[in-house]
This record gives structure tokens, sequence and C-alpha cells, in this order.
């Protein structure tokens, strides 16, 4: 029996629907998919959109809660973490309330610490303006260079004091005395104390210290992320089929391009030259880049290098000469610094302008293995620490280079 011509006409619909759908997914692949850049090129992961900003460069930093019945303390946190959230948001008001500033007494730090109060230690002298957008607020208006600050409830109401580790100083802020006491109230006080506190004058004083049970830390696997040397080329703009190549004899692959040359060592330690050439730039507002575009450039950048993103956290960020900057990495897990074995940085990058002109990066993964580990109890590290005068003692993992990395006492 033939078909009547309604059903051929809704035969023939059904079919050109489906055409027309299969034809748009296959238009959505091939705008979507990545572009075929050439065999040895790299397919770089691509930097998350949330990377815009400071306020998602994870930086460590310690913290002391302080309150009329004890002290809490965290020694293993960054500036991204959940429970960062509150002190953040507390600190980003005072930045953004603070106005001028009086200079100050050590002692009227030393002071604020023990009152109803909030620390925080960026474990590296930073830019005031960097530290403030870490966290998300404008800086005050001044010039400063800070480590260390303090929200303590004053005679006149919050009031902010900071220190690079010599000067000190003291904004006023709008910070409601209230909004800190119920923040300090949210913690469980006990469990941390300062070494001045402890009596231990060989110490930096404002060493951060658990006092009460040690918790155990998990061991990571070291992996090294660096991939080919013609995956490297593509990411960092040279042509993977450059005959200008050659391997020295201690194993390191030298490649020249004009007058870039790119290093690769055998144990993956990479390190670029650009002389003059301005192939590799960061992105700023204007023709050269503040403190916080070199951050943040530099951590992109970084960030593209490393096949799985890595675990980079600021160090430091100096001006190395007019509109030029030199900043310093190193990898962290889980809040907790990881230290290379030689005392170098993870990666460093000088910038010039908005060209990033010399770079060294130790390319590096860490996975977490079922293992723990436990620190030397406190008191023997300390005796240990006596010997090393003025230092800090910290909790850090120190990576050799190869195997695993488990946290340990550091005197740094």
């Amino acid at each position: 029996m033939e078909p009547s011509n309604k059903l051929r006409r809704d035969i023939l619909q059904n079919v050109l629907i489906v055409l027309l759908t299969v034809t748009a997914f296959l238009q959505l692949y091939l705008l979507l998919r990545p572009a075929d850049s050439g065999a040895g090129r790299r397919q770089t992961v691509p930097i998350p959109e949330t990377v815009t900003e400071l306020t998602a460069v994870p930086t460590p930093l310690r913290l002391a809660v302080t309150g009329a019945y004890g002290r809490y303390g965290d020694l293993a946190l960054t500036t991204t973490d959940e429970d960062f959230a509150g002190p953040g948001s507390l600190l980003r008001e005072a930045l953004g309330s603070a106005g001028s500033f009086q200079d100050c007494r050590e002692s009227d730090f030393r002071s604020a610490l023990t009152a109803v109060s909030v620390y925080y230690d960026f474990e590296n002298v930073l830019p005031l303006s960097v530290a403030a957008e870490l966290v998300g607020a404008d800086a005050p208006p001044a010039e400063l260079a800070v480590r260390r600050l303090v929200l303590a409830i004053g005679e006149d109401g919050v009031e902010l004091y900071l220190t690079d580790g010599a000067l000190y100083h003291r904004f006023a802020t709008k910070v409601a005395p209230a909004s800190l006491e119920d923040l300090v109230g949210s913690y469980q006080p006990g469990g941390a104390a300062f070494a001045f506190e402890l009596g231990e004058t060989a110490l930096d004083p404002y060493t951060l210290l658990p006092t009460e049970d040690l918790p155990e830390y998990l061991e990571f696997s070291v992996q090294d992320t660096a991939g080919s040397a013609d995956e490297l080329l593509s990411a960092v703009g040279f042509n993977p089929s450059t005959k200008d190549r050659y391997t020295a004899s201690n194993g390191t692959q030298v490649i020249g391009e004009g007058e870039r040359t790119l290093r690769i060592q055998p144990d993956g330690t990479v390190d670029y030259d650009g002389g003059a050439d301005e192939a590799l730039s960061i992105s700023a507002a204007g023709q050269t880049a503040t403190a916080g575009e070199a951050v943040l450039g530099s951590y992109q950048f970084l960030y593209r290098l490393l096949s799985s993103g890595g675990a980079l956290a600021l160090q430091s960020v100096e001006p190395a000469a007019e509109d030029d900057w030199l900043l310093t990495f190193d990898y962290q897990v889980n809040g907790v610094p990881v230290r290379l074995s030689g005392g170098e940085p993870a990666a460093v990058v000088e910038i010039q302008g908005l060209q990033i002109v010399r770079f060294t990066l130790h390319p590096r993964q860490y996975l977490p293995m079922a293992d723990t580990s436990r620190l030397l109890p406190l008191t023997q590290a300390l005796a240990i620490a006596r010997t090393y005068a003025g230092r800090e003692l910290n909790i850090c993992y120190t990576d050799t280079g190869a195997g695993t990395i488990t946290a340990g006492w550091l005197a740094e």
C-alpha cells in the first residue's frame, strides 16, 4: 500500500530535522574543538577564567585568632581557601576603610597581638598594594611594604597594625568592634602561641607555633611535569623545527631563536633569556605593569607552562629597576609551603615594562599518597632550632627532586 502524501511529507520533515540537527552539532564541534597547531605543538592547559585577578592566586598565610580565653592558630592556609573567607572579609573591609597611617612602636604591635585580635602573616614581605589585592581590597593610599598585619580592638575602635619586619604602622578603620568580636568568638581558643610568649628568645619572636597535639600531614609523590622540548618551545613561542639547537656536555638542551635562548636542563629545569625580544608579554592597563599586574601576569604565564597548573604560590615581588619587577614563586600543598632542597624558588620571573625578559622554572606536580607522617615533637624541634638564632621555625615540605615529600620542621 502506497503511503499517503501527508505521511510522505511527515517522513521528509523528520529526515530534514535530523540532518539539520547533525549539521548543527558538527558546526558546534568544529567551532569549539582545539585548533590544530601542527605536529609537536603543545596542547596547553587553558588558564581558568577565575584566574583573572589576584584573589584567585593562592598565597600561603598563617592566621592567629586571639580571644579572652586563648588563641587559635592555622599554619596551613592560603588566601583562596574557604577557611579564609571570614578573616579575609574582615581584612578586606579594614584595608578598604583605612585612611592615613601613623608610625608606631613594636611594643604597640605586640600588645595588639595579645588583645582581642586577628593576625595575618603572608610569610614574605609584599607591597601593601599586592597584599590588599590578594584579599580583594583597595590598598590604603600609602606606598608601604608589609608582611604581618593585626586587626585589634583599641581605644578608638578597630585598628589595623602592620609591619614589614623593620617599620611599624597603625591605621584607624571603620570595622565595627562587634564584627571583630563575632569572628573571634567563632573560633575554638587554644593551641597556638608566639615564640616571644613561650620565652623562645633564640627564634624570631613572631614565629607562630602549635602548642597542642600536632596533626599528621599527607605525603606526596614528586612528579616532573616538564613535557617534551618541542612542547615547551611551542609554549614560549619558539619554532619547534628550529635547527639552532644543540646539547651541551652536561646534558642541557640549548635552543636559540633570534635574541632569545631557552635552556632545558637534564632535571627538567627551564631557563629563558629573551634579550630585547618582545615575544612574551603580560597584560596591563598601561605601558608598564603595576606590582599586582606583574604578579597576575607571571602567575598566568607559569600556569600555562605547567601541564597541571601545579600548586604555585606567590613568594615575593620586588622592583628590579625602573618599570621592572622581579617575582618569585614557590609551590604549596594544602597550604603548607614546599621548599626546594637547594634553597632556590620554584620559579623566578623578570618583567621589564610588559615583557617577560627572563624566567626560570622547576616544573613539579605533587600527587597525594595514602601515607601520612608525624612531625618531630615541638620540644625537640625547638631544641634544634635554637642553634639557628633569629630564624623562624616553620612547617614545610622539602623537595629533593624525586621520590616523595614529607612535612617537617624547617628553620628559615
